[in-house]
C-alpha cells in the first residue's frame, strides 16, 4: 500500500532524478505519479525543505569565494569554468558535498551553455561538467580527455594534471566543443 513511508523516498528520487522538474524528460506522467505520491501522504515542501536548506556557514561561504574570485566565464563559448585547489578547499574546511551545487550554479547564469567544476582532491582533480541541451554534449569531452562519462548534460571526470595544467587543458579543449 502506497503511503508517505513509502511515497517519500520515490518523490525524492523523481525530484532529484530530473533536476527538481526542470530536465525535457519530465512529462505528463511524471505529474500524475506526483499526483499520486502527494495523495497518499508525501509532504513535498519538508522534502524540499531537507533537501535544500541544510546549508553550513562553510559550505556557503567555498560557494562565495568561487563565484566572486575563481568564476572564469569564456564569453565567446558561453562556458563557464571553476577551479579549486586543496588549499582553498582547506581553507573553506571543505567537505564532501560542499561544491556539489556549483555546476548547476554556475549553468543558471543566463546564456550559459555549459559549467565546469574541478576540485584538487586526493592528488588528482574531480571534474564536474554540466551543460544545457542536446548540441552541448559534456559527456565526449569527459570521456575523451578526462576518463570520464556520464549523461550527455551532466558528465564527470578526473584529471592528474595540476589544477594550472588541468585549466590550460580544459580551456585548449573548449573551442572544439563549444564552438559557435
Amino acid at each position: 500500500m502506497l503511503d508517505a513511508k513509502i511515497g517519500t523516498p520515490l518523490y525524492l528520487g523523481i525530484l532529484t532524478d530530473t533536476g527538481s522538474f526542470r530536465f525535457n524528460s519530465v512529462k505528463p506522467r511524471t505529474h500524475e505519479v506526483l499526483a499520486k505520491l502527494l495523495d497518499a501522504g508525501v509532504e513535498h515542501h519538508l522534502i524540499h525543505e531537507k533537501l535544500s536548506d541544510n546549508n553550513t556557514e562553510t559550505r556557503l561561504r567555498l560557494q562565495g569565494f568561487s563565484m566572486s574570485e575563481k568564476l572564469e566565464v569564456l564569453y565567446d563559448y558561453n562556458v563557464a569554468i571553476i577551479s579549486l585547489s586543496k588549499e582553498e578547499l582547506a581553507k573553506y574546511k571543505y567537505v564532501k558535498g560542499d561544491t556539489d551545487n556549483l555546476a548547476n550554479l554556475v549553468l543558471s547564469i543566463k546564456g550559459m551553455r555549459a559549467a565546469i567544476v574541478f576540485t584538487e582532491r586526493d592528488g588528482i582533480m574531480k571534474i564536474s561538467f554540466r551543460s544545457k541541451g542536446a548540441e552541448n554534449p559534456v559527456n565526449v569531452l569527459a570521456k575523451e580527455h578526462f576518463n570520464g562519462g556520464g549523461h550527455a548534460n551532466a558528465a564527470g571526470g578526473m584529471s592528474e594534471l595540476s589544477v594550472e595544467e588541468t585549466l590550460v587543458k580544459l580551456k585548449s579543449l573548449i573551442p572544439e566543443y563549444f564552438s559557435n
